[in-house]
């Protein structure tokens, strides 16, 4: 699915809303079992639009509500230490190339 990708957290903490809406990113999005692994979990994986960027993962990742014209998607942030639960949460608004997304709530 192409969207604009707000990422809300910062090492486990909620970032201020000024700085999440500066800050969209469009792309395409992917959400499902990961094969790759022995014990299968549910992944979301974004690939942003500009060349060369490196695509994001959130691992474990569960949709916590879908409103207000976007798909809110929490779970752990992939760049965690082994063992250490950081949490991370996106908020997506479906789009098309050219259009103006709605802004995170």
């Amino acid at each position: 699915m192409f969207c604009t990708l707000y990422i809300l957290r910062r090492d486990g903490k909620k970032l201020p809303v000024d700085e999440v809406r500066a800050a969209g990113i469009a792309g395409w999005l992917w959400m499902g079992q990961n094969p790759k692994l022995r014990f299968p979990r549910t992944d979301a994986i974004f690939q942003p639009r500009q060349a060369g960027e490196h695509p994001l993962m959130l691992q474990y990742a569960h949709v916590k509500r879908i409103e207000a014209g976007g798909i809110m998607i929490y779970g752990q942030d992939e760049t965690s230490p082994q063992n250490a639960y950081i949490r991370q949460t996106w908020w997506l608004v479906p789009s098309s190339f050219g259009s103006t997304p709605t802004l995170p709530p």
